[in-house]
């Protein structure tokens, strides 16, 4: 037993917060050998190591795998730092466009970026709540993936009804984030999994913040 303990080997492992073991750990990808192997596998996150000072550290995260390049069928073959137009990307009259209310001049789609910026997931061009102050209410969600081969405007969240967008608020009467001039305060949170808007800057009406 002492021999076992006093195994250098078995002693560095235990040194870098391993967890070794007689089970096999086939079922983990370890190979069982005669009569039972020693099973190795990294220390769980309730396993630390101790530095020399006798402090507790705990074992870095592993790393997360590289991510692969991606060339969609519009940018095969074109030339570097050239502006270019993607076919079927036009805003108007795709899914997403609003609707023009006859009855509200501040839902016309042509005023709906007035002072915005977006959101990005990924490759996915995310536009929320757009607009505000004088130049558009609709605070709808729309996004495009332009890492697809064909991308399209999709609509991902359809706008507040005219009747319930009220103005110089923070919210509507839907409980939905009012039209804003969103500027550089939309996010997209990979934690929360959504866009987040921060702040409210000249919302619909006078340009409330």
């Amino acid at each position: 037993m002492n021999r076992m303990h006093n195994n250098p080997r078995r002693r560095f492992l235990r040194s870098l917060g391993l967890v070794v073991g007689t089970a096999s750990l086939g079922a983990c990808g370890g190979g069982a050998g005669a009569g039972g192997s020693v099973g190795v596998a990294t220390a769980t996150t309730s396993s630390s190591t101790r530095s020399p000072g006798g402090s507790k550290s705990r074992a870095p995260p592993p790393a997360p795998p590289p991510q692969q390049a991606i060339t969609p069928a519009w940018l095969m073959n074109k030339p570097l730092n050239t502006w270019l137009p993607i076919a079927g990307t036009v805003y108007a009259g795709s899914p997403a466009a609003p609707t023009l209310d006859p009855t509200n001049e501040w839902t016309a789609a042509n005023n709906r970026l007035a002072f915005s910026g977006m959101a990005l997931r990924n490759a996915e061009i995310i536009i929320a709540a757009s607009g505000g102050h004088s130049d558009y209410s609709g605070n709808e969600v729309t996004s495009i993936d332009i890492a697809t081969d064909s991308p399209t405007w999709q609509l991902r969240k359809a706008a507040s009804t005219v009747a319930d967008r009220l103005l110089d608020s923070a919210y509507y009467a839907d409980g939905t984030p009012t039209s804003r001039h969103t500027y550089w305060s939309s996010h997209w949170s990979t934690v929360r999994q959504r866009v987040m808007l921060f702040g409210t800057l000249y919302s619909y009406g006078n340009a409330v913040s």
